[in-house]
């Protein structure tokens, strides 16, 4: 067996913490930024590439949009707001989607205007099943220390005091994967056992029948709904969808809180 290297949470012993509370482990990776930038669609009523990519397989990715559902479902000119929700919404028809090298807003709905967005491409493969070992599960603290570990972002500092410039950072989190879990067909339920003992972060991705992925709200809402406990993630669908089920190693209810100084 290889070394392993792991970075626990601050205040948690690196040689018994279970792996919910490690910032980093080599046995499994982390949510690695292929790209990430701000964008604007200048005309929602018009489909537009948002971003282009060359990785050759549709990846994990992330947004947030700066519009509330009632700018939506309202009519006349969207109005922009101070403000950034994960996964805002994009109408009641409209959609982000992404496929082997494009990241696109799809046009829907009644509204006008233009939308702001921040997104994430991530180097995941959503087509690829993945699965990470389980080391140990269980919340085991340690002692608080006063050491820092961190590796800045090429052309950043170490002496940053901003956590942007970093791709490591012991005093933050890491969102790391656990698994990968595409259905490979249409499936009305689908049911992905993780036993990790705890509920994890999780994110639903569906495959359009133009090879694009568009993420699932992962509540319960219209005809799909998702369920997690301790061991698995289900998903439930009235007509049925092809999707991708990623599971992080960060648990969804976590009851530690830390004091951030960079």
């Amino acid at each position: 067996m290889g070394n392993v290297i792991k970075l626990a949470q601050q205040g948690y012993d690196v040689r018994t913490c279970g792996d919910e509370n490690l910032i980093y482990s080599s046995e499994w990776p982390l949510f690695k930024i292929y790209k990430q930038d701000s964008a604007t669609v200048k005309d929602v009523t018009q489909t537009t590439t948002v971003a282009t990519h060359d990785l050759g397989f549709p990846p994990v990715f992330w947004y947030f949009s700066n519009a509330t559902i009632n700018k939506w479902l309202g009519t006349g000119t969207m109005t922009n707001e101070r403000r950034a929700e994960f996964f805002g919404p994009i109408g009641s028809a409209a959609s982000i989607k992404i496929n082997d090298s494009k990241l696109v807003y799809e046009s829907g709905g009644f509204a006008t205007g233009n939308l702001n967005l921040y997104y994430y491409i991530f180097g995941l493969d959503l087509t690829k099943q993945y699965t990470a070992p389980i080391i140990r599960v269980g919340a085991q603290p340690g002692e608080q220390g006063n050491r820092v570990f961190k590796i800045a972002k090429e052309g950043k500092s170490v002496s940053s005091d901003d956590l942007r410039d970093f791709v490591i950072h012991s005093r933050a989190r890491s969102p790391m994967v656990h698994s990968v879990n595409p259905s490979g067909t249409i499936v009305k339920t689908f049911i992905v056992t993780h036993d990790l003992g705890y509920n994890p972060m999780f994110f639903g991705y569906t495959k359009g029948t133009d090879g694009y992925y568009t993420l699932i709200p992962t509540g319960t809402g219209g005809s799909s709904n998702f369920t997690s406990t301790d061991k698995t993630v289900t998903f439930n669908d009235t007509g049925g969808k092809e999707i991708t089920i990623v599971i992080l190693k960060d648990p969804f209810i976590i009851d530690q809180s830390v004091v951030v100084s960079v």
